[in-house]
């Protein structure tokens, strides 16, 4: 059952970083600001 586990995590952890790279692309557009930046203010 080890094997079946990582089956079902990949996709979603696939899909948590789509999120977040789709998110982080919302925050740049709305405030000018890159990930680098943000972390940097």
């Amino acid at each position: 059952m080890r094997g079946r586990t990582a089956e079902v995590r990949a996709p979603r952890a696939a899909a948590d970083a789509d999120l977040a790279a789709r998110y982080w692309s919302a925050v740049e557009e709305l405030t000018g600001l890159s990930l680098e930046e943000t972390v940097r203010a």
